[in-house]
């Protein structure tokens, strides 16, 4: 994967953050959490930094992107996995498939903690900064995650694939 996508899961994370928020202040009971919310969207409203960096986002040039170094990241993934794979391409599909999942499911996952953690911290920077740390980190388990696993996956697959046979 690639920084790009790590990024934009932080945006998409922050994003969701601040969505919960307006509606927590439109319509949430609780005094406490109408007040959190509040703090969270005035924080982003007035950081002139969350706002330059958010509307840098939203453009069509940075979606496009965004989109375009997944794919690429996707792309370069398959060609090492084929490398590795010898041109086994049945291995090189299931290894890059598997190493997508994981990668992408564990940037989500440390997006989705580092938003929290950063918006216990301080309400909307906070909640950017930790999504977007939280993100990487995600994404740096995730590939040192996949490695064992396509070792495991290249050891075993001749004798997989004689069940096909």
């Amino acid at each position: 994967m690639t920084s790009g996508t790590y990024i934009q899961e932080g945006f998409n994370r922050a994003g969701k953050v601040t969505t919960q928020a307006g509606r927590d202040l439109r319509s949430n009971p609780d005094p406490k959490a109408r007040s959190k919310a509040g703090k969270t969207l005035r924080s982003l409203q007035t950081h002139p930094g969350v706002q330059r960096v958010a509307g840098g986002g939203r453009g069509a040039v940075a979606q496009g992107l965004g989109r375009g170094l997944l794919v690429g990241g996707i792309a370069f993934t398959a060609w090492s996995n084929y490398n590795s794979t010898g041109g086994d391409i049945p291995l090189t599909v299931a290894e890059t498939a598997f190493d997508t999942g994981v990668v992408m499911g564990a940037t989500h996952v440390g997006a989705t903690l580092g938003a929290a953690i950063g918006t216990a911290i301080t309400p909307g920077v906070g909640t950017v900064v930790g999504s977007a740390i939280g993100g990487a980190a995600g994404a740096v388990t995730g590939i040192l995650m996949t490695g064992p696993v396509n070792n495991f996956m290249s050891n075993t697959w001749e004798g997989v694939k004689g069940w096909f046979d």
